[in-house]
């Protein structure tokens, strides 16, 4: 990054930082296009969660889901399904997405049964 900001500075241009820098550019953080909804379930039913994000790179996004705060382990998919809902399923749903330097949180989605 340093060498990036010398070539700015030899050049004439402003350093004005709107992202981070990466061997594709500068980069913005990822954006949440599709926040997850909200949802009501029976006992025993499934459940699946959605989000849709994308970034200005050809790095991959991860995603990190949650239930009220805590991450769930395991859950790294834009796409989170609870199996066989039961009342400890129930809360306030969230995911952050990321990219190699940058992320953003989703809406939170109450799950309700």
């Amino acid at each position: 990054m340093l060498f990036f900001k010398h070539l700015f500075r030899s050049i004439g241009l402003p350093l004005i930082w709107l992202g981070f820098i990466t061997p594709f550019g500068v980069c913005a953080q990822p954006v949440i296009f599709l926040q997850p909804v909200g949802q009501e379930a029976g006992i025993g039913t499934d459940v699946t969660f959605n989000v849709g994000a994308r970034n200005d790179t050809p790095l991959p996004l991860r995603y990190h889901w949650r239930l009220n705060g805590a991450l769930l382990r395991g859950a790294t998919n834009a796409t989170l399904t609870v199996s066989n809902v039961q009342p400890g399923n129930a809360g306030s749903y969230s995911v952050t997405v990321a990219d190699h330097g940058a992320s953003v949180n989703s809406a939170i989605a109450r799950l309700t049964l």
